[in-house]
């Protein structure tokens, strides 16, 4: 993924699918059937799974043999925290998580 067209399309994706995945959250802020809310729930889990593994497809995600479930998950919430201090606007995806990987990878590190 050297090509900087591969990395446009690849970004493009990546903000396709965090707005699928900030729509669904406000569906499921919205619900108030505790049995739809679930059902939301289940497929936000679905579209987070499928972004991380595109992000990792895509090597944002970096990664190495000391990362474990445990490491990513706090990345994870360290750089949707991120998106939250930006507002909810994409495109700082990238940067997001590589903010989050340094600074959980720092944190660990001490």
């Amino acid at each position: 993924m050297n090509n900087p067209q591969d990395m446009d399309k690849k970004m493009d994706l990546m903000q396709e699918g965090m707005l699928k995945m900030h729509e669904q959250m406000h569906k499921i802020m919205d619900a108030k059937n505790p049995q739809e809310r679930e059902r939301l729930m289940q497929t936000q889990r679905e579209l987070m799974r499928q972004h991380m593994q595109s992000m990792k497809e895509g090597g944002m995600m970096g990664g190495d043999a000391k990362s474990g479930p445990d490491t990513t998950k706090q990345i994870a919430k360290r750089a949707y925290a991120l998106y939250e201090q930006h507002g909810h606007q994409i495109g700082h995806e990238k940067q997001d998580w590589l903010q989050a990987e340094r600074e959980i990878r720092s944190s660990t590190t001490h």
